[in-house]
């Protein structure tokens, strides 16, 4: 699965200026053990895949993995907000139905003001659906 949205925001700010921030999202998704997500049209969204066989039933449950990548431009005219992007590719083992392990890792940038920072994570998460 795909997915991207590009993002704009136009401001009226206090001093009469308009600035207008940009930014984005692109997603890559890939069931490695060849499960589907279905997709909820009613609420409009994907639904968690259903392992074709689960680790109670002895087999591994569902593997999927992602990658994230995201970027913020807060710098128009005038006003210097910065800069942001993102790189966090995430792996979700589906163990049943109803429960979940997820883990990720991130990298970040943020530049403003002449000065570079950045930022690393790791995430781990255990979700029980019910």
């Amino acid at each position: 699965m795909f997915a991207a949205e590009l993002d704009w925001q136009d401001v009226h700010a206090l001093d009469g200026s308009t600035p207008i921030y940009r930014g984005g999202d692109v997603a890559v998704v890939w069931n490695v053990t060849g499960e589907t997500r279905p997709y909820n049209a009613r609420g409009g969204f994907f639904m968690p895949p259903s392992p074709k066989k689960t680790v109670f039933e002895g087999g591994i449950g569902g593997i999927e993995a992602t990658l994230h990548l995201s970027f913020n431009d807060f710098d128009s005219g005038a006003h210097d907000g910065g800069k942001f992007w993102r790189a966090s590719p995430v792996v979700l083992w589906h163990l049943t139905d109803a429960l979940h392990m997820h883990f990720a890792y991130g990298y970040s940038k943020t530049e403003r003001l002449g000065l570079e920072g950045t930022t690393e994570f790791f995430q781990t998460r255990a979700a029980f659906y019910f």
